[in-house]
C-alpha cells in the first residue's frame, strides 16, 4: 500500500493482517482517496463521507482545536 500514488506515509497497527487489501493499515494520502481502503475491516467504525466543502475552506488547524475541545460526539 505504501508505494501507491499519492501516499505519503502507511502505517501498520498492531491488528495488521492480510486479507483482500491489509486490515490493520493507516494511509495518509494527498490528493487522492482509495475508497476500497477505507472501512476495510469489518466494524471498525471508519467511514467515507462526500461533502459540498471545498478543499481550501478547510482549515486542518481550525479543526484539529475543535476536535480536541470536544468531551464526546454529542457535541458534535
Amino acid at each position: 500500500m505504501a508505494s501507491l500514488p499519492g501516499v505519503v506515509n502507511a502505517v501498520g497497527l498492531p491488528d495488521l493482517h492480510p486479507g483482500k487489501t491489509p486490515v490493520g493499515i493507516a494511509i495518509i494520502t494527498e490528493g487522492i482517496i482509495y475508497p476500497h481502503l477505507v472501512g476495510n475491516d469489518i466494524g471498525c467504525g471508519m467511514a467515507l463521507f462526500m461533502t459540498e466543502l471545498e478543499r481550501r475552506k478547510l482549515k486542518l488547524d481550525r479543526l484539529v482545536k475543535k476536535a480536541e475541545s470536544l468531551e464526546s460526539l454529542r457535541e458534535i
